[in-house]
């Protein structure tokens, strides 16, 4: 075993992450999603042929091109009124 005298390190490019949170009612996201809308709001992933044209939905205040998503659904909220 020997000792680490010196460490050369490599500088890259940075890596900007903005993580948006948005509260959308479940009629919403279902609409989104529907017939393969899921992969319309990524970037550079092949839609598949069985997919149903793009709709034009999206989640408000969230970019189109997004790289990552969570859907977080709580089964017992309550509906405003």
């Amino acid at each position: 075993m020997g000792v680490v005298r010196s460490i050369v390190v490599e500088a890259r490019d940075c890596f900007y992450l903005k993580e948006v949170r948005t509260s959308e009612p479940i009629d919403t996201v279902l609409a989104t999603l529907r017939g393969g809308g899921i992969y319309y709001l990524f970037d550079g992933v092949t839609v598949p042929p069985w997919a149903s044209p793009w709709s034009g939905l999206g989640f408000l205040r969230t970019p189109l091109s997004a790289y990552h998503l969570e859907l977080l659904m709580n089964p017992s909220a309550r509906r405003s009124s």
